[in-house]
């Protein structure tokens, strides 16, 4: 029997790491239905499998060897309100906005249910020490929006963002003393992250007699200039279609094709009498009325794993009183090492794939709490848990080769150091506290009843939220019951299941408060201005929600 039972362990092991499955935004929304219904208050208490998470040393205090297996549902729902992108330039310039980011929309996420699995088993090896496993999801987040920009202008954005770690936790207990005991566990982990998007470039780009001249200008003949006296200090000022064209083809066979074609391009200007910057604008102006850039629409698609990463976490239990407990965990910081793939499908259907890699940190934790029971029948826990956010200041992807994109209609080409800033991006999280409160009721010898309680404090700031991370401040409430086998009953037999129990959950969060960005997002704001000529200012009120379910089955040995 005990032979089968550890074959079917290990099964499970294999089965769960093999699922895909997400966590809630950011940060879990609890691990196993038990310590979840408590609000996940449970760093004093820790008392089953998943103690290697919220408390290693509490699998010590376990006097017969658990077995648990649990699914956690979550359905988000992110409400936005009022999204419109304004250009304070065009308006002062008396320009026409586009109409697709200046008309208000609402709109909200597709809301579908991310799957959350988990398992564990712990033992007692001798009246000392214990040990066991536990496989989990530390952190996580998904969110999907309609890729439509008419229906979701927010999709140039991001319209769909993903990112899990799910990690293997072996570990170990030891009891110094019939009151302290130390617990450690090492977390083998894989991580998956991934985003889609896409690419806007201006498609009011009619309007691009200003932009056109500050190109010929500064780009095209500032860049052959700058060649030419470095060649020769006293070389004559290149100002116009011609003189830039001949010096282009002057390089013979070192010339570039994007070069050659830049050449070619001066020169059929010419020959239309087009010299000068300003003639040049004109051109562009009058031959592009309403036209957007040659790479608008581009749809963008990155995908990245890292196969292979570890954290660990530490923990102290202590009997203080015999009602009171007190209890401390650590959790390391996880360095993750992401690659990929970068993919670009362009309007013309043509596709561009690159590497892409990122180097990435998932913060540490700090959780302490304390139990209180005043009788056998009733507990209370109360915990906060500080979370190092901190240490994320940018978030960089880096790609294999350049990443090029045509702004103006057909021609002018912007290098990999100008676009890549979409791919840097600012994050400038801050540190937070969590507030976790929990209450247990042992209504009757078979039935447990729990209610629980967090409030989670967002680390993102209104200057770098984007729709990769579009997070606030959450209140979840959580109502959940622990059922025994012992009140089984089958034709008034009574069924002896008395080693299985059933934990269930209910969850329901909301954000505290609508979240409103009136231009202030850097992040938002580079995704409408790519070539930072009109300024635009990304404009929102956000609201959210999430229900969830729980369940887990326990057995004891």
């Amino acid at each position: 029997m005990k032979e089968k039972m550890y074959g079917v362990l290990f099964a499970a092991i294999i089965i769960l790491m093999s699922i895909p499955s997400h966590a809630g935004n950011i940060d879990t929304f609890g691990i196993g239905a038990k310590a979840t219904a408590l609000g996940g208050a449970f760093a004093a208490q820790a008392d089953d499998p998943f103690a290697l998470y919220y408390n290693p040393a509490g699998m010590s205090w376990v006097t017969k060897k658990k077995f648990s297996m649990g699914l956690q549902v979550l359905i988000p729902d992110l409400s936005i309100e009022d999204f419109h992108v304004v250009s304070q330039t065009q308006q002062d310039l008396g320009e026409h906005e586009d109409p697709l980011l200046k008309n208000s929309k609402d709109f909200s996420n597709d809301a579908k249910g991310l799957f959350v699995p988990c398992m564990g088993f712990s033992m007692p090896i001798n009246d000392k020490l214990s040990a066991g496993f536990a496989v989990y999801v530390p952190w996580g987040v998904e969110l999907e929006f309609d890729s439509n920009p008419v229906n979701n202008p927010a999709a140039f954005n991001a319209y769909h963002v993903y990112m899990a770690r799910e990690v293997f936790t072996p570990g170990i207990s030891y009891r110094v003393n019939d009151k302290l005991s130390v617990g450690f566990g090492l977390s083998f982990g894989k991580s998956h992250t991934g985003l889609e998007k896409i690419l806007y470039i201006a498609s009011d780009l009619g309007h691009i007699e200003r932009q056109a001249k500050a190109i010929t200008e500064e780009d095209i003949f500032g860049a052959i200039n700058a060649e030419a006296k470095k060649a020769d200090p006293n070389a004559p000022e290149i100002n116009t279609a011609s003189l830039a064209a001949a010096a282009l083809y002057s390089k013979g066979a070192s010339l570039t094709k994007e070069q050659k074609y830049l050449a070619d391009l001066l020169a059929q200007l010419s020959l239309g009498g087009h010299e000068t910057s300003e003639q040049i604008a004109k051109f562009f102006s009058t031959h592009y009325d309403g036209e957007p850039g040659k790479d608008h629409g581009s749809e963008i698609e990155v995908e990245m794993f890292d196969h292979f990463n570890i954290s660990y976490n530490l923990g102290l239990l202590y009997q203080a009183t015999p009602t009171t407990r007190l209890g401390l965990t650590y959790r390391s910081q996880t360095k993750e090492g992401y690659q990929g793939e970068f993919k670009v499908v362009r309007p013309d259907q043509t596709v561009d794939t690159m590497d892409a890699m990122m180097d990435y940190k998932q913060p540490d934790q700090l959780q302490w709490g304390i139990r209180y029971q005043p009788h056998d029948k009733l507990s209370f826990e109360m915990d906060m848990v500080w979370t190092q956010w901190s240490i994320m200041d940018r978030q960089v992807t880096t790609l294999s080769k350049d990443f090029q994109v045509h702004t103006l209609p057909g021609n002018e080409v912007l290098d990999s150091e100008t676009v890549t800033k979409i791919f840097d991006l600012e994050r400038k999280w801050v540190d937070t506290i969590q507030k976790r409160f929990g209450m247990e009721w042992y209504a009757k010898d078979w039935l447990t009843l729990r209610l629980g309680y967090f409030y989670d404090p967002t680390p993102v700031p209104d200057e770098t939220m984007d729709f990769q991370w579009p997070d606030g401040d959450k209140k979840i409430y959580s109502l959940g019951m622990g059922i025994n086998g012992s009140c089984l009953y089958y034709n008034d037999t009574k069924l002896n299941l008395d080693n299985i129990n059933l934990d269930i959950v209910f969850q329901y969060g909301k954000s505290e408060y609508k979240r409103y960005l009136g231009g202030e997002s850097h992040n938002m704001n580079e995704s409408y201005d790519l070539t930072e000529f009109y300024h635009r200012r990304a404009h929102l009120s956000a609201s959210g929600q999430v229900w969830g379910f729980g369940c887990s089955i326990n057995y004891t040995f």
